[in-house]
């Protein structure tokens, strides 16, 4: 099963994100004892996993090179996804051809392996995800559940809300197992019982000819009442231990960011929050976020179908509801930011492995219906040609290249701001300041040079009292005038525009810079860069330009 998303990556164009530069400089910094910071000397979280900024500081820490080290371990970890996802859905009672099945389906689904191989935590939380929702089906101990959230929300905060599911299922009882007892005469192969598997053989129990033996399952449901009494009685103290491991862990985080950067949330967090910009802003969030989870759900359509299809099979199964409340804790933030600029369904994505169980489970039953002539198996070819098709719609959507070969690329927009940093690099002083709207690569590049984010991710100014802009972040173009950095360095179509510049600084930045449009450089094609640069360091700064195709803004 390895051997498929190998097999797969070979034909995707990997793409690092242009942010995973920033965990990258956060991971360096640290690693050098310079603290969690971007800027030395400035205190402020714009990463928002710890768990991975800290694990590539390791990485940083015994020198090793940490772009291939994030992709090596983005892979390894949405692997362990696969694995988890295949043991869930034996966990849910599937059979282990309808979980190789499932499993296989996300091996090869290209949107997968580039959101975990961008550079990001994407691989990590898939696997954690998938760990935290087994873990707690199988009814593992419940500190080890709660340590799993824990490690979660330092993952990615929003999961926090993945505790309250976990709370519930455990009060409802949870997924109880049925196993055969003294004296039962039938052998379980399955780890449990569900009970859309008992309802199913029972109601074929019931559709035979009057004489005709039946399978002596029936000693199977004692033993099941037995194990619900008993799960009612532990599900509180399992609850409690639960929320206090998970809580002692969110609890030491927050205060741990409220010491080191004096906010209980990352910054980077903050500078996307639309709670302060009014109703219509939120609304707007809202239909974006909307959208977002709409072609999110077209784009995964066979797994959004095989949970539709498990849900009709068994509407009672409570490990099954739990599998799709894990995935529906996301939503909550999928909807305040307005999804996601970044491509891929990120946010979405990584509960591909979680999806994969209840699909496994609806192949199960079509695959145990396909052994029935009569009305079983036609219900099966239809429910069997149906996820085929769909399939097949959602492998043809990936971004595959046409011959094999690992090929790692940055998009075109990354691309212009690293040819820029590096033409700004030998005309920078120690003490200048240079502001992009992309800092990721550019700031890795520029990596003795304090940069400024005119988007607030790694600004607290900004993220709080700038303007907003939907899921980029924030600016308050008067705070980007004082900072002065020595240049600027935007691109057509970016989100802080010249017009913004003029209107949020009544004109003065224009006074006090010179602007250019940078042209067709074969790196940035087909993009233009709008570089400014301060008047009172532009004969030092303004070399950087020669030999380009340039032309004074305002006149294209």
């Amino acid at each position: 099963m390895a051997a498929l998303p190998l097999l797969t990556l070979l034909f995707l164009p990997i793409r690092t994100i242009d942010d995973a530069f920033i965990t990258f400089r956060y991971a360096r910094n640290l690693a050098q004892g310079n603290g969690l910071v971007f800027n030395l000397g400035e205190r402020v979280e714009g990463i928002t996993s710890l768990s991975w900024t800290l694990l590539l500081a390791g990485v940083e820490a015994l020198r090793l090179p940490v772009e291939p080290a994030a992709f090596l371990l983005g892979v390894t970890f949405a692997l362990l996804a696969l694995r988890e996802a295949y043991l869930l859905g034996r966990g849910l009672g599937a059979s282990p051809a309808a979980c190789l099945t499932a499993v296989a389906l996300v091996a090869v689904h290209g949107r997968f392996w580039l959101v975990a191989a961008n550079g990001l935590e994407g691989g990590l939380f898939a696997f954690l995800a998938a760990l935290v929702t087994r873990k707690t089906v199988d009814r593992a101990d419940p500190r080890l559940i709660g340590l799993l959230l824990g490690l979660l929300f330092m993952t990615r905060p929003e999961s926090l809300l993945v505790l309250p599911v976990v709370l519930l299922y455990e009060a409802l009882g949870g997924h109880v197992s049925a196993r055969s007892g003294p004296g039962t005469r039938v052998e379980l192969t399955a780890r449990t019982v569900p009970s859309w598997r008992l309802e199913k053989l029972c109601g074929r129990l019931r559709r035979r000819p009057a004489g005709t033996p039946a399978h002596p399952v029936g000693d199977q449901f004692p033993a099941r009442q037995r194990s619900l009494t008993a799960a009612s009685t532990t599900s509180g103290r399992r609850s409690i231990a639960i929320a206090v491991a998970a809580l002692a862990v969110a609890f030491a985080v927050t205060v741990w960011r409220l010491a080191w950067y004096g906010a209980p949330l990352p910054n980077s967090v903050t500078a996307k929050s639309v709670l302060a910009e009014g109703p219509d802003a939120l609304l707007a969030n809202l239909a974006a976020g909307l959208s977002y989870t709409v072609r999110f759900e077209i784009a995964h359509l066979p797994l959004i179908l095989g949970a539709a299809f498990a849900l009709v099979l068994a509407p009672k199964a409570k490990a099954l509801w739990f599998c799709l409340l894990v995935v529906a804790a996301e939503l909550p933030a999928v909807l305040m930011n307005g999804g996601d600029w970044m491509p891929h369904y990120r946010l979405l994505t990584v509960f591909a492995p979680v999806l994969a169980a209840p699909l496994a489970v609806c192949l199960s039953s079509a695959f145990e219906d396909w052994d029935t002539p009569g009305a079983d198996r036609r219900r099966a070819a239809w429910v069997l040609a149906v996820l085929a098709a769909s399939a097949l719609f959602m492998l043809s959507r990936s971004p595959w290249q046409t011959t094999p070969g690992p090929r790692f690329t940055f998009h075109p927009i990354t691309s212009c701001y690293q040819f820029m940093a590096t033409r700004l690099k030998p005309h920078l002083a120690p003490d200048d300041i240079a502001a992009a709207e992309a800092v990721g690569l550019f700031g890795w590049i520029l990596d003795e040079t304090t940069i400024h984010d005119p988007l607030g991710l790694v600004d607290a100014h900004h993220a709080r009292h700038g303007e907003y802009h939907l899921n980029w972040g924030k600016t308050d173009y008067d705070h980007l005038h004082r900072v002065r950095p020595a240049v600027l360095v935007l691109h057509e179509g970016s989100v802080v525009t010249p017009g913004e510049i003029d209107r949020g600084t009544d004109g003065r930045f224009a006074d006090d810079y010179s602007a250019w449009f940078v042209g067709q450089q074969p790196p940035c094609a087909p993009y233009r860069l709008i570089v400014y640069i301060d008047n009172a360091r532009l004969e030092r700064v303004r070399p950087a330009l020669t030999g380009l195709v340039i032309e004074p803004l305002g006149t294209e």
